[in-house]
């Protein structure tokens, strides 16, 4: 005996999405330095607070590193036919200086990221450590405090 019971269909459909019609927003970028440095891909970046095409273009020039990371030691300023030794006051911290290399076809800014000061009685030059990479010890540094921190605060409102 059945009772309320009918007749019914029922459809189960699958969907097979390829491709960029998988995504809700899609954006392919080419970067101004891809004459300068050659052809190279970036992994592929997967947003989900993107919601239009121009947000996830915004996040993907913010997140993209198209410069090779250069790094470079040094005791002095200029070429080598016109060398100016460092002295204690000549560079600080956070300096930025214009690198090129014309051999190479660098042509790019360098921050100081290492300061190495001999006594002054020593008569020697300061080292110094430049680089353009974008996470440097500072900043490393800087997102640990704040993550601590807000961990710090959030077991401190828990109580």
């Amino acid at each position: 005996m059945y009772v309320g019971t009918e007749k019914s269909t029922v459809l189960n459909i699958t969907a097979v999405l390829k491709g960029s019609d998988m995504y809700k927003a899609y954006a392919e970028y080419k970067s101004p330095n891809y004459e300068l440095f050659g052809h190279s891909e970036a992994p592929t970046l997967f947003d989900d607070t993107a919601l239009d095409e121009d947000e996830l273009l915004t996040n993907l020039k913010a997140q993209l590193n198209d410069q090779p990371t250069v790094e470079v030691s040094t005791n002095y300023l200029g070429s080598v036919e016109d060398k100016h030794y460092l002295g204690d006051g000549d560079i600080k911290e956070n300096h930025m200086i214009h690198f090129i290399h014309k051999p190479l076809g660098f042509n790019i800014d360098l921050k100081v990221v290492k300061l190495t000061v001999p006594h002054p009685l020593t008569n020697e030059s300061v080292e110094v450590d430049f680089s353009n990479s974008p996470t440097d010890i500072i900043k490393i540094q800087q997102n640990l405090n704040r993550n601590i921190k807000k961990m710090n605060n959030l077991t401190q409102a828990a109580h």
